[in-house]
């Protein structure tokens, strides 16, 4: 395990010059001839496949079993080890080495020994991502996550139909995987994040992905920076339920006492920026009853109000003191805030906690929201949702 970084040392530290955007194209060509992204896969077990993350234990077993010069590359981009610079050099010259650190990407903590700036390189269909690698990883020493890559990210990727836009938005962009994913089909894409961290991170992995003439990553606070209309917005707000005083410090995902804050200013901006006949897609969650979503009342008028119809489709459902569990690793306090979670959750009468995935339209006369639950499974979703977009695409 790689011994701790200093937090100040990452991607953000400058803006990327030409130097070093020869270098990360000269990290893409290493990362395809060292077969980096069709490693990871064929290493993988087939129930990991829709996922970001790997299973650590297991990939760094199955890496074992290859000559270290070909596992090299995977540990270190791919898991995040601190690997010795011989196992990698093969790859990557000790010139292209010194210019990747200049980029923000590596760093030298011992002399023969070479590790990431605490991130990791996504291999996504055809894209490399950078992204903090996630709590369940020894190797993730900062429990900040400014640079998120979920499942629910790379869930909206894959509903994305190859269709072509003029322009897409990606807001709360993170790693930009959704702004990187769209590019291929889209004319111009703007990504607007208010992290400057994730922000460099993205812009690194656009040049690293071969789309940096394509897509615009902004530091914004939601839509403001986003000029004009769009035909496509795309978005992962933060969305876990935080209440008031429940924790000094919550790491990733902060969605204000019910989950639901992001969601609602979000959803006032889009008639904005929205062009009619658009389409924005976003994944968020919420707390929900022995009746349904506390707030499908709520959402409805919002959605009507903003002149926005379409459907919401509860794709994972668990027990609002499961959830409340899963939430400990991003918590200081992780005792306070349970106890204040389990409190809120108590006091308005939620009894589980589901993650959904909104379709919305910009149509005149729009019609009200449609809720469609439950789902079992997320593979039962995206059955569904293939054949709505085989059926739409025959009637054109």
């Amino acid at each position: 395990m790689p011994s701790s970084p200093d937090p100040a040392v990452d991607t953000a530290a400058r803006a990327l010059d030409a130097s070093d955007v020869g270098a990360i194209r000269e990290l893409r060509d290493a990362l395809e001839r060292a077969s980096f992204a069709e490693l990871i896969h064929l290493l993988r077990p087939a129930g990991e496949q829709d996922l970001p993350w790997p299973d650590f234990t297991n990939l760094s077993r199955q890496l074992d079993g290859l000559a270290p010069e070909r596992a090299g590359v995977v540990r270190l981009f791919g898991l995040g080890e601190t690997v010795p610079t011989r196992e990698v050099e093969r790859w990557l010259p000790a010139r292209l080495l010194a210019a990747l650190e200049a980029a923000g990407l590596l760093r030298f903590a011992r002399a023969g020994e070479v590790s990431t700036a605490g991130l990791c390189v996504v291999p996504f269909a055809g894209l490399y991502v950078l992204a903090n690698p996630p709590p369940s990883f020894p190797t993730a020493w900062r429990r900040q996550q400014d640079v998120c890559l979920d499942r629910d990210s790379v869930f909206v990727a894959r509903q994305l139909a190859p269709r072509r836009v003029a322009r897409t938005l990606e807001v709360c962009s993170g790693s930009g995987l959704l702004a990187l994913t769209a590019a291929r089909w889209s004319d111009a894409v703007v990504g607007c994040e208010l992290s400057e961290t994730a922000i460099a991170a993205a812009r690194f992995s656009a040049v690293l992905s071969g789309l940096e003439d394509k897509v615009e990553f902004r530091p914004s606070d939601l839509c403001a920076a986003a000029d004009g209309e769009f035909d496509l917005i795309l978005a992962n707000p933060p969305y876990a339920p935080v209440p008031p005083g429940s924790c000094d410090t919550f790491l990733s995902g902060d969605g204000g006492r019910d989950g639901l804050a992001l969601v609602r200013r979000l959803v006032l901006e889009l008639p904005a920026r929205l062009a009619e006949g658009g389409r924005a897609m976003i994944i968020a969650g919420a707390l929900e009853g022995a009746s349904g979503l506390l707030a499908a009342d709520e959402l409805r008028a919002l959605f009507a109000g903003a002149g926005l119809s379409g459907h919401l489709f509860v794709i994972d459902r668990k027990r609002a003191e499961d959830h409340i569990a899963q939430m400990r690793p991003f918590v200081d306090r992780a005792q306070h805030y349970e106890d204040a979670l389990a409190r809120y959750c108590q006091e308005v009468g939620a009894t589980h906690y589901v993650g959904f995935y909104l379709v919305l339209e910009r149509r005149p006369g729009a019609a009200p929201l449609e809720i469609v639950s439950p789902l079992a499974t997320r593979s039962e979703l995206v059955r569904a949702l293939r054949q709505r977009r085989q059926a739409r695409e025959a009637r054109c």
